[in-house]
């Protein structure tokens, strides 16, 4: 069953000086001739059905998908090289975080963070908390050193409670990330459904 649901999405610039706007990238402009100003708030208004989303487990994989290291064709590595790059430093050696991630993942917890960007793995590892987006970078490095192509996803969370009028979780609605991994045969496919403990507060 298809859901159609709004959204608006709200991004403000502050400056401590008047500015001038010129041309943005966005593909829209603003006003000829205007004056100067110390704010500028773009909103998106978009409407969209959601179709549902099936599980990684009702695509049906190639056989050189189905064991560790996936198998990738010349032509998938070619397309596929950027996403399985790791792109950060790992000092203790691939064993070693790889040990200690599976280990004390399941301790971490989730700690909301304002600054942008996100924490080096080996960060969250010593800390043993993060945001969802520090969990996904520490998933996607970890992934692509067993050779799997991943890459990083932003969206929303999206709560189906909300659409049978509940009150739904902490966190509805709000900007969630995570990660994709390509497996021949179902192809870009998130690994699982994001624990609740990352689902919290701001992301």
């Amino acid at each position: 069953m298809s859901v159609i649901y709004d959204l608006e999405h709200t991004t403000t610039y502050r400056y401590r000086q008047p500015v001038r706007f010129g041309q943005h990238q966005g593909i829209f402009f603003t006003q000829c001739g205007c004056l100067r100003a110390t704010e500028l708030r773009v909103t998106f208004h978009l409407r969209g059905e959601h179709l549902g989303i099936p599980a990684i487990a009702d695509f049906p994989l190639l056989a050189r998908a189905e064991e560790v290291p996936v198998q990738y064709t010349p032509d998938e590595w070619i397309d596929l090289a950027v996403f399985m790059r790791p792109h950060t430093e790992d000092e203790d050696g691939t064993l070693d975080v790889l040990q200690r991630m599976m280990g004390k993942i399941g301790e971490f917890t989730y700690q909301a963070r304002e600054t942008e960007g996100t924490q080096a793995p080996a960060e969250t590892l010593r800390l043993r908390s993060g945001t969802c987006r520090d969990y996904a970078w520490l998933m996607i490095e970890a992934l692509r050193r067993l050779g799997f192509a991943c890459r990083f996803v932003r969206g929303y969370l999206y709560d189906p409670a909300l659409d049978q009028g509940g009150a739904g979780m902490v966190g509805s609605g709000a900007t969630h990330a995570w990660l994709q991994v390509y497996l021949p045969g179902a192809g870009w496919r998130a690994p699982t459904t994001p624990p609740t403990g990352l689902r919290r507060g701001r992301i």
